[in-house]
């Protein structure tokens, strides 16, 4: 058995139905209301639309990681770049003779 809040059950006809907490054939689901995404019907259209109650996020902390992200791959870049540019300390000249043939 369906509860209120499942899936809808569809008759012979096609029509969509929900089942009601003591076994009712309900025409609409009684808990729509609730969901994020809730399913309206316009008839301009002849077709379903939905309509996003959304997740209570503002702009703000969306804003905040935007700023961050950006800000670590800018700071990744001019690290890279700086390292890139800059001698290494730890470097030495290479000895074509010594280092390469082995011979002293």
């Amino acid at each position: 058995m369906a509860y209120p809040g499942d899936v809808a059950f569809e008759d012979e006809a096609g029509l969509r139905y929900w089942l009601g907490p003591g076994g009712e054939r309900l025409s609409e689901d009684p808990k729509a209301a609730g969901y994020t995404w809730v399913e309206h019907y316009s008839a301009d259209m002849e077709r379903p639309y939905y309509y996003n109650q959304g997740y209570d996020q503002t702009i703000i902390p969306l804003v905040v990681v935007i700023v961050l992200v950006s800000v670590g791959a800018l700071a990744s870049l001019l690290a890279l770049l700086v390292f890139h540019v800059r001698a290494a300390v730890y470097a030495r000249p290479l000895s074509y003779h010594a280092d390469v043939l082995n011979q002293k």
